[in-house]
């Protein structure tokens, strides 16, 4: 298997840049211990920060359509994720597997959740987990070795 594209998807608008930047620590440095490329909106926004709203958006989505896999993060309480759910639907759009994160939200109880994301996760560690497990060559291996001994 090839580097697995991954597509970070979560919220952004009207959020200080300390707080996302702390979200990059939690899961770029654990996606790329997988092998994963990480495709970050939000380096692509730092960058260039004079583009305009819908400029930005059609870039992310662009973005998001070389992407092997969308990592979506809603799990902050009481943030409305506007721009993740157009992400996701994109990416349904697209078939590119969705792996969503959920926290304490009762977003996993929701049916296009449920019928369009490949896998719901608690927290950034079983999302991670999931997509090691699932997409990387080590991790099928390790699914395989393990059912071939259950079997």
């Amino acid at each position: 298997m090839s580097e697995l594209g991954i597509y970070f998807a979560r919220a952004m608008d009207e959020r200080a840049i300390g707080d996302i930047a702390l979200e990059d620590v939690k899961y770029i440095e654990s996606l790329r211990e997988i092998g994963a490329n990480v495709i970050n909106p939000f380096e692509e926004k730092k960058q260039d920060a004079l583009q305009n709203g819908l400029s930005i958006a059609e870039n992310d989505l662009a973005n998001l359509r070389t992407s092997d896999i969308v990592l979506a993060d809603l799990s902050l309480p009481h943030y409305q994720y506007v721009g993740c759910i157009f992400e996701i639907a994109h990416a349904v759009m697209y078939d590119i597997p969705v792996v969503l994160v959920v926290g304490e939200r009762d977003f996993s109880n929701r049916v296009f959740f449920q019928a369009y994301c490949g896998f719901i996760a608690r927290d950034a560690k079983e999302a991670i987990e999931y997509i090691r497990r699932a997409y990387t060559r080590e991790g099928v291996d390790q699914q395989m070795a393990e059912m071939q001994a259950y079997y």
